[in-house]
């Protein structure tokens, strides 16, 4: 808890208060003044913060899919889909033993229809 006389040195007039009103501006400084008035430095401190860096965001999953969707309603799938298939083709390209299997397959398709023995009943 703050003794009173640190909290009025956060309300207009006070060395604190002028320094906040000079750092960023009068609605600002009320702002923190009006937290100080709680008594708490956490206030005071949340109350900085958000003069600083705006109101924090929600960044819950439901909240950010629900604004997608408002704004937007099929980046999110697309979005995520897309994502989705850049991961798997990573994965399989850096893979060693997919690396493998994909050069088996490729030898295997180049002995079945590269020779032609397919075609031509042999």
């Amino acid at each position: 808890m703050m003794d009173t006389d640190l909290i009025q040195r956060y309300q207009p007039g006070g060395d604190i208060y002028d320094s906040f009103v000079r750092l960023y501006n009068v609605d600002a400084a009320n702002t923190i003044a009006t937290a100080a008035l709680t008594g708490e430095r956490t206030q005071i401190t949340e109350a900085i913060n958000r003069v600083k860096f705006g109101q924090p965001l929600n960044d819950s999953t439901a909240s950010i899919f629900i604004r997608q969707i408002e704004n937007n309603p099929l980046q999110a799938p697309l979005e995520s889909l897309d994502g989705q298939i850049r991961a798997a083709l990573g994965d399989l390209f850096t893979n060693p033993m997919s690396l493998l299997l994909l050069a088996g397959i490729a030898w295997g398709a180049w002995q079945l229809f590269g020779t032609h023995k397919f075609l031509k009943g042999k």
